[in-house]
């Protein structure tokens, strides 16, 4: 199946305010949950939309995922972007990053937690209560938050102190259809850090291929040149 329509699909279904259809945290229902991890791509992943890419996984439970790609920066100024957060000039030189094919809102990754929609980060099984009632469902934060209101992001693009990298477009995925993807061998999984979120576009996707699968060796050689008798090397 083509992803890049498929994505684009689940990119019309999201509208908006992709990712914020559910609190920080919230799975589903599911076992497990992607979200706060990188997906990294394999060798074998050759769509162009996404080889050799990293994403940082927004939200994902049981009606789907949404993610950012990390490593794809644009040649676009953020000034250029920036008319429809503020009416105030921007005076920055900073370029707009590629989070993935699907169209949808201005979206910023930044570590302002006063400015912040949702916290990205891991859910985690909280304790149980006192009285013994089901535990819920928490967050494990990295100081990472996502957000899409105009207002959080000039607040976020103004502080002095503030991190942050700016999106168009995002990763998306329908029912079932990321678990696919890892079930095939598309993605490798690793747990997402501050620094590997902005350390963005100098992302080295080899590295991180190692560290998310240190016997991989093969996995990250092209499969054209690789033969299937090993005796032939």
């Amino acid at each position: 199946m083509d992803r890049t329509d498929r994505n684009g699909r689940r990119g019309e279904e999201h509208g908006g305010e992709p990712g914020l259809e559910r609190e920080a945290g919230y799975i589903g229902g599911m076992d497990d949950t992607l979200q706060g991890q990188l997906l990294i791509a394999s060798a074998t992943l050759t769509d162009p939309n996404f080889e050799k890419s990293v994403i940082l996984v927004i939200q994902h439970n049981d009606e789907g995922a949404m993610g950012l790609v990390l490593n794809s920066l644009t040649p676009v100024p953020m000034a250029e972007a920036w008319g429809k957060v503020s009416d105030e000039p921007y005076a920055g030189d900073d370029k707009l990053h590629r989070g993935g094919p699907c169209p949808g809102p201005l979206m910023v990754l930044h570590n302002q937690a006063e400015h912040g929609q949702l916290e990205v980060g891991e859910s985690v099984l909280g304790e149980q209560d006192e009285v013994g009632e089901a535990a819920v469902e928490e967050t494990a934060g990295m100081g990472v938050y996502f957000s899409t209101d105009k207002s959080l992001i000039a607040g976020v693009v103004k502080d002095p102190s503030a991190t942050w990298l700016c999106f168009v477009g995002y990763a998306g995925w329908g029912p079932g259809q990321l678990e696919a993807e890892l079930a095939e061998g598309s993605w490798l999984t690793l747990p997402a850090r501050a620094e590997h979120v902005f350390r963005s576009g100098d992302l080295p996707w080899g590295r991180l291929v190692s560290e998310a699968d240190p016997e991989s060796l093969p996995n990250r050689l092209d499969p054209r040149i690789v033969p299937d008798d090993p005796s032939l090397n």
